[in-house]
């Protein structure tokens, strides 16, 4: 009976060890199937959270392109629809317009015109001469005209006619070049513009080229470079032009500065959008730097002929609800902001 025992408890003893051996095997292939699965998991969050960083990014773009304005971005403010465009004033108690007791402004007539008519009939209805005293009513029309101004200089070499010198000119000490440009086209600063119009049902763009004292306006069917180059004055300039960042100005070889307008509608985007602090701060600094800007604008526009008075009356309603807007007239207007 003892041997028989001995057989059980050793037969046991073996089908243990054969189950062990199984279930290690079996064990191990769970180990390594449990490894590829881990390994997938992985693989299938990195592609997850790939999608969901594409997925918020594509988000945040959309939202940016909802959320852009005249007031954040390069945009019209001609696209801004029937969306209420944020006044910066203070609310007070005074009614909207003129106020009491302020000073009314008419119209006055220029003095020098540069051309008189004088509107005299010859003849009265019943045939005979007119004869006019020495008062009249006057009324004027202004207007302006921009021409290209091309002076020639033209240097003879000659012979004395009596003892027979050979005698040379000389150009102006100012004509060096072939072509010479002027002080207009030699401005240490440019501002350069465009914004879309309509002429006869199609889209066109409206140019603008001003430095501090002269400004060109022309229209043309494209945008960038081709309708530039036809000016033919940012090909050859070389001096600081001041624009919105748009990328075909980049190919000419002159300076570039970015409009301040501009700058502070990126801060103010980077703010509303992307609640970048950082923007806020420098959004403060650009601030300070406006101030400056609208108190030079001020100082320049009170010394501007009383016939302009309306004029005035106008930028200075612009400056009060878009006052970024004057930040572009700082070069055009004193080149440079102390």
């Amino acid at each position: 009976m003892g041997s028989d025992y001995n057989k059980n408890l050793f037969k046991q003893f073996e089908e243990a060890l054969l189950k062990i051996d199984f279930l290690m095997e079996e064990n191990k292939a769970l180990k390594k199937e449990i490894a590829t699965m881990k390994e997938n998991h992985k693989k299938e969050i990195a592609i997850l959270q790939a999608e969901i960083t594409s997925l918020k990014k594509e988000n945040q773009k959309l939202k940016d392109i909802i959320n852009k304005n005249s007031g954040n971005s390069s945009k019209p403010p001609s696209s801004d629809g029937f969306k209420k465009i944020h006044n910066s004033r203070e609310k007070t108690d005074k009614k909207v317009g003129g106020q009491k007791g302020h000073r009314g402004n008419i119209p006055m007539l220029l003095k020098n015109p540069t051309k008189i008519i004088e509107h005299k009939k010859k003849h009265c209805k019943c045939g005979c001469h007119i004869v006019y005293s020495e008062n009249y009513i006057a009324k004027q029309a202004v207007d302006i005209e921009i021409v290209t101004n091309i002076v020639e200089h033209r240097v003879f070499n000659g012979i004395c006619s009596g003892c027979g010198n050979k005698t040379t000119n000389d150009f102006p000490s100012n004509i060096t070049n072939l072509v010479t440009y002027g002080n207009t086209l030699t401005s240490p600063v440019l501002h350069k513009d465009e914004t879309g119009i309509r002429i006869n049902k199609t889209i066109e763009w409206f140019h603008v080229l001003s430095n501090k004292t002269k400004t060109l306006y022309f229209s043309h069917k494209k945008r960038g470079n081709v309708a530039d180059n036809e000016t033919q004055l940012l090909p050859i300039y070389s001096g600081t032009l001041v624009h919105d960042h748009l990328k075909g100005l980049y190919v000419y070889s002159c300076k570039h500065s970015e409009c301040n307008a501009h700058i502070l509608r990126y801060l103010k985007s980077a703010v509303e959008n992307k609640k970048r602090e950082w923007a806020r701060e420098k959004q403060k600094s650009q601030v300070v730097l406006e101030v400056k800007v609208v108190a030079r604008i001020l100082l320049i526009l009170k010394a501007i002929p009383q016939h302009f008075a309306k004029t005035q009356k106008i930028f200075l309603r612009v400056l009060s609800l878009r006052s970024q807007a004057s930040l572009f007239f700082v070069e055009f207007l004193n080149g440079g902001v102390e």
